[in-house]
């Protein structure tokens, strides 16, 4: 089995997701999202 391992390796590299932490959706932002297919492999 082959798996890529995702994640920062330095600490400058957080900074730019960091952020995403404090993400806030709309309840019309999440019904959206809710409506995308989902991929089946």
């Amino acid at each position: 089995m082959t798996a890529a391992i995702v994640g920062a390796r330095r600490p400058d590299q957080v900074d730019g997701v960091v952020n995403s932490a404090d993400l806030n959706l709309s309840d019309d932002g999440v019904s959206e999202i809710e409506t995308f297919p989902a991929k089946s492999y």
